[in-house]
């Protein structure tokens, strides 16, 4: 439950010009959970050009959005698109769809072959303040592929996707093999 507070409006004047008519534009705040301080750090400010929308539909559109910036976010930092140093013009171009095609390719597999629930276990025995963690994050997805195709290499006459114990033996050979 959140606690929605209209605060008024936000004002814009042209940079410079303070004598200029300012655009106004609504301005609400959003709390979080009903009890918490104020000074929690939990308060949201959100701002729109649409005149006519309710704080119920203003706070509808930013979460409907949330999503898609997860998306991106996790696009350019964990598969790297926001790495790409790209001079030539298609380059450039076909990067970040590209990222994006490879980030599909990545959801539809874990979908299809992943193993979510020992994923999500897994990650909360390593990670205890993940306790209440309860679906994969890409870079979960991620790197339950890379144990994949790292074990198929390995362990190429078995038909079946390799089994997490089967994973984790190879991994351990190749930590004694390294050390």
């Amino acid at each position: 439950m959140v606690r929605v507070t209209a605060e008024g409006q936000a004002t814009r004047t042209t940079r410079g010009d303070e004598d200029s008519a300012a655009e106004v534009f609504p301005l609400i705040r959003v709390s979080g959970p009903c009890g918490y301080p104020k000074t929690s750090g939990n308060d949201l400010a959100l701002v729109t050009t649409d005149l006519t929308a309710t704080p119920e539909e203003i706070i509808a559109r930013y979460a409907a959005r949330w999503s898609i910036e997860v998306t991106f976010f996790d696009v350019k930092n964990i598969l790297g698109v926001g790495q790409a140093r790209n001079r030539v013009t298609k380059a450039v171009e076909r990067t970040v769809p590209f990222g994006l095609f490879c980030y599909s390719l990545l959801i539809i597999w874990y979908t299809l072959h992943g193993h979510a629930s020992t994923d999500v276990a897994r990650r909360r025995a390593l990670a205890p303040w993940y306790g209440s963690k309860a679906e994969p994050a890409t870079l979960d997805m991620l790197t339950s592929l890379r144990r994949q195709i790292i074990a198929a290499r390995f362990l190429p006459t078995s038909p079946q996707p390799a089994t997490t114990e089967e994973i984790l033996e190879v991994q351990q050979a190749w930590a004694l093999a390294a050390a």
